[in-house]
């Protein structure tokens, strides 16, 4: 895949990707698409508790176990990138997915599950960006029966 854009196939097989890790039970606390500023692609950032406390390379040998589970159009296991959870970029986005308080008189106490964006920052923590970014909402339990 020589592109430069992200596709709306990518954001697919990302959410996808998310799914199928909730099902497998593995924990991710925050996922983005991003191009850093010295790349040409956009990567799928993923962080997970387990690279903080079994390693980067646990954490890839975990997902790329669960990836070939299925077909990918659009997603290349090369494009998936793990943080750990006190990585500035994490930080950065989760910053991005916490409801801020409202000081308006009819604000929700309690707003709804974050939907997903786009971000224009120049930066996400220490990652530089070559663009936008998407944050993916993250996949929401089940509803107990």
């Amino acid at each position: 895949m020589d592109q430069v854009t992200l596709v709306k196939e990518q954001l697919d097989d990302g959410e996808a990707l998310l799914q199928l890790l909730a099902s497998e039970g593995f924990d991710v606390r925050v996922a983005f698409w991003a191009k850093p500023l010295d790349e040409e692609n956009w990567f799928l950032y993923l962080s997970t508790p387990v690279v903080d406390s079994e390693g980067t390379i646990r954490a890839f040998r975990s997902i790329h176990r669960i990836i070939p589970k299925q077909r990918w159009r659009w997603l290349d296991p090369f494009d998936v990138r793990v943080l750990g959870t006190s990585d500035p970029s994490t930080i950065a986005a989760l910053d991005i997915m916490t409801p801020k308080p409202s000081s308006q008189p009819f604000a929700t106490p309690e707003p709804a599950p974050f939907p997903g964006t786009w971000t224009r920052r120049a930066e996400l923590g220490e990652l530089r960006l070559g663009g936008p970014a998407y944050i993916y909402p993250l996949p929401q339990p089940a509803p107990a029966a």
